[in-house]
């Protein structure tokens, strides 16, 4: 498991569509939006669980077309130790709650890239000072 601390308004990539990030924090609860796009199924533990037991079933429903890069967002509100699934693949879990700051831990395949948001602009040029001064 991998634990990253972020403040709210701090962002976590996963992969190149799935974002996490920090919307809020209030005593022993965090609020987190997460990005992902609609294909990527998401759901906090306790429904993950029970959809993988078979108890929960998906009803089958013509979805509405969806235009190419729109992206799912749901905020979910979570306390320590409780997760959140994006996918069958990734688990996101609360570690920790201290003042203005989060513990995340992150449960991914090797093959899924997790960076924070600063590591992500520092890999694609975006935190580049010549650059910017070059402009």
């Amino acid at each position: 498991m991998l634990v990253l601390t972020r403040y709210v308004g701090e962002k976590i990539y996963m992969g190149e569509e799935v974002v996490i990030t920090v919307a809020g924090i209030r005593g022993d609860r965090v609020r987190i939006l997460t990005e992902a796009p609609p294909e990527v199924s998401i759901h906090r533990e306790e429904v993950y669980e029970t959809i993988q037991r078979g108890i929960l079933r998906r009803q089958s429903t013509t979805s509405p077309t969806i235009a190419p890069k729109e992206v799912t967002r749901l905020v979910l509100t979570r306390c320590k130790d409780d997760s959140i699934f994006i996918g069958n693949n990734i688990r996101i879990t609360i570690v920790d709650i201290r003042g203005d700051r989060v513990r995340i831990g992150i449960d991914a395949p090797q093959s899924v890239a997790v960076d924070r948001e600063e590591v992500r602009l520092k890999k694609r040029g975006g935190n580049n000072p010549a650059k910017k001064a070059a402009a």
